[in-house]
């Protein structure tokens, strides 16, 4: 009969004892802690699952061989000027032959005299010195009974563990150094590139609206008072040299020329009636020459009210474009002596007008550079030169006091008589770090009336 053995059954068996485990799971915790708070808590609180202890103390050396108690367990905060701590901390400091684990009776730690119910106290260094850098830990443990050899070993396997551990931690401020020496460095370079990029030269400008104009263009303006009674052409139409534009209301021109002409007939029957009596009567002859004066004057009235009424139908000296808003806003209207009605200009005659607001003022040379941006190519592609500031700010239609300037085309397709857009004027150079602050400093002086 053949006997079955199963694999499992010849399989060695593993003897893991529980301690050991336990061991191992408690150095697998330590390397879990990734900050160096989360580590002395660790030391301070959770070495009672392997070392039993009633009080325990972390202790730090820092500069000047000073020890000094970081935490205690089963405490959020150490209370340094309690007497306890300040115990603890003299007797640490005061004895430099610390770096090597031992047990101390407990009166030499407290004195004589301590109300802490304990017998015993054990030493253990955890990051001692040794080449690794000055700053050092340590744990003091107090208990009612002293640790055995084994449980001595078993401190000293953990303190390397717990010392692995912190001086893995303690690595990475290296490096974090390391990164703030570099940004540090980015940072002074940034900045010493930005002092040079401010003392770069460029030429300041302004911004301001820009309007496209007919350039000497022929202003019809009102002969006299009176109504404009029709326009003849539509806005933006070219007309011919002695082509009617427009009429104004003729009745009472036309009825004062009317008795004009029945005055002057009066004064020409006068005449030849007292031109005839001069003949045969002497009082004739004296009233010859005031009768021929009524008869000049009679003339000259005619004349008048004849240009008059010649003037109430304008025509176009020269041939152009008509230029105005709005045919319904004109007829209609009643107009003064001398007041703009329309204009007649040429079509590739043109000319930039620049409303630049005075708080934006600064000196420009004649013939300096401007760049247009009209709405319809924002783009741009049109460049003109300075040619005149006005003297004095007038007020635009947006109630800002602003100064006129003319510019003349150099670059560009000629555009549409009306357009509308930005022109940028550039003006002397000047540090970049002043076009930051140029309206600022201006701001302030205003405001402080420097």
């Amino acid at each position: 009969m053949a006997i079955q053995i199963s694999q499992d059954a010849l399989r060695p068996k593993a003897d893991i004892s529980a301690s050991a485990l336990k061991l191992l799971q408690f150095e697998a915790d330590i390397r879990r802690c990734s900050k160096r708070d989360e580590l002395i808590f660790h030391l301070a609180n959770q070495l009672s699952r392997l070392i039993p202890y009633d009080l325990a103390f972390v202790f730090e050396q820092g500069g000047r061989k000073r020890r000094h108690v970081l935490l205690s367990n089963n405490v959020a905060e150490i209370e340094k000027s309690s007497p306890l701590i300040y115990k603890l901390n003299q007797w640490a400091s005061l004895d430099v032959s610390l770096n090597e684990a031992k047990p101390y009776p407990i009166k030499e730690v407290l004195g004589e005299e301590h109300d802490l119910p304990y017998e015993c106290t054990y030493w253990q260094p955890i990051a001692a010195e040794s080449g690794h850098g000055d700053s050092c830990l340590f744990v003091l443990l107090f208990s009612n009974f002293a640790y055995s050899e084994q449980q001595q070993a078993l401190l000293s396997r953990l303190a390397e563990t717990y010392e692995h551990a912190f001086r893995a931690i303690e690595a990475k401020p290296n490096k974090a150094r390391l990164s703030r020496g570099k940004s540090r460095f980015l940072k002074l370079s940034f900045a010493a590139v930005l002092v040079a990029a401010c003392a770069i030269p460029l030429p300041m400008s302004v911004m301001a609206p820009v309007q496209v104009i007919a350039k000497d263009p022929y202003i019809v303006t009102a002969p006299f008072n009176g109504v404009i009674k029709s326009i003849n052409i539509a806005p933006n139409t070219y007309v011919d040299q002695g082509q009617t534009l427009l009429n104004f209301e003729d009745i009472q021109m036309r009825n004062e020329y009317l008795i004009e002409l029945q005055r002057l007939a009066v004064a020409k029957a006068n005449f030849e009636k007292t031109q005839g009596e001069s003949f045969t009567s002497g009082e004739g002859k004296y009233q010859l020459n005031a009768v021929r004066a009524e008869l000049s004057l009679a003339l000259v009235e005619t004349r008048y009210r004849r240009e008059q009424l010649d003037r109430t139908q304008m025509k176009a000296s020269r041939s152009g474009l008509v230029i105005y808003a709005d045919k319904e806003a004109l007829e209609g209207k009643a107009v003064q002596v001398g007041e703009r009605i329309l204009q007649v200009a040429q079509p590739g005659q043109i000319q930039y007008q620049i409303d630049l607001p005075s708080a934006q003022s600064m000196a420009f040379e004649s013939g300096a550079k401007i760049s247009i941006y009209l709405d319809s190519a924002p783009l741009g592609g049109h460049e003109a030169q300075l040619e005149s500031v006005s003297y004095l700010p007038t007020v635009t239609q947006e109630g800002v006091a602003s100064f006129t300037v003319l510019a003349s085309p150099t670059v560009g397709k000629t555009p549409k008589i009306g357009a509308r857009g930005t022109a940028r004027i550039y003006a002397e150079h000047a540090p970049l770090i002043w076009h930051v602050l140029r309206r600022p400093v201006n701001t302030v002086r205003q405001w402080m009336g420097i």
